[in-house]
């Protein structure tokens, strides 16, 4: 997930207005009194400067989702760590006489399940007639 950007990325179309701008200066320097064709390029680039806001906004709100995203992804990588830390201490703290008996009587009841599945499958409807 790409996360920031840089401000070349981000500005580049409020960095190309301000070097046509700049550009445009140096050949026809603007003083206080502007010329129609001066006033004319400077309402061009305020099109583009409004174009370029609008993209600053669209990139903002999408560096906002990307954040909380990341946010979320970070929730759920302290939960699962908190999930293994647990699990691999009920792994390591185990009582050893706690383990042997829980094991032994799960072995003693499918042991009695298996023979009363055995029993049942040998009924036939005659034995009850």
């Amino acid at each position: 997930m790409e996360y920031s950007f840089l401000a070349d990325e981000v500005a580049e179309g409020i960095f190309a207005a301000i070097k046509n701008i700049a550009d445009f200066d140096l050949v026809t320097p603007i003083s206080d009194q502007l010329t129609p064709a001066q006033n004319a390029f400077l309402e061009s680039q305020l099109v583009v400067l409004d174009a370029a806001i609008a993209d600053l906004r669209i990139i903002n709100s999408s560096n906002g989702m990307r954040y909380g995203r990341a946010d979320e992804l970070l929730e759920e990588h302290q939960a699962r760590e908190t999930f293994m830390l647990i699990f691999i201490s009920d792994i390591k703290d185990v009582n050893m006489v706690e383990a042997i008996t829980r094991a032994n009587n799960d072995r003693i009841a499918l042991d009695i399940s298996y023979k009363l599945t055995a029993e049942l499958s040998r009924m036939l409807l005659l034995n009850f007639i």
